[in-house]
């Protein structure tokens, strides 16, 4: 209300409204809320009702304030979330990298090992079957001619 009252006027006429102000708040009387002209400027003092609508504006101020700080709080404490949460993310990216990168190489010596145990299958089936000719031949009697081959 000061603050309005400064916004209206200006150095003498300032004072004197805050004094009518304070003196008409003491004796409360209704007939203060009337107009009131100060060096050509009229003034509409505000009643018990306006009083008591900005008390009760002033009321509502501070308690959004209090709801503004508590919020730009948790919105504090949201960003501090939200960055453990990015720095978790971005290890576990980095960790599926590694990982990524280790199923690569263990894929290509899977595929080196397969190629080997093929090679290594065709010659036990070579020697399965050069075994399976050995003992044919063994058994025919025609183990003299084995010596010549």
């Amino acid at each position: 209300m000061r603050q309005r009252i400064n916004d209206l006027f200006v150095g003498s006429d300032v004072t004197v409204l805050l004094q009518l102000q304070d003196n008409l708040t003491v004796t409360g009387k209704s007939v203060l809320s009337k107009e009131k002209s100060f060096e050509g400027r009229s003034v509409n003092l505000p009643s018990n009702e306006g009083r008591q609508h900005e008390a009760s504006m002033q009321v509502i101020r501070r308690s959004l304030l209090d709801e503004s700080r508590e919020l730009i709080d948790h919105a504090s404490k949201l960003r501090d979330v939200n960055a453990h949460l990015v720095n978790c993310d971005v290890k576990l990216w980095n960790e599926y990298a590694v990982l990524l990168n280790e199923h690569s190489s263990l894929s290509k010596e899977n595929s080196s090992l397969s190629k080997e145990n093929i090679s290594i299958l065709k010659e036990n089936s070579s020697l399965k079957k050069e075994h399976t000719y050995y003992k044919w031949r063994s058994m025919t009697g025609n183990s003299s001619n084995l010596l010549r081959v």
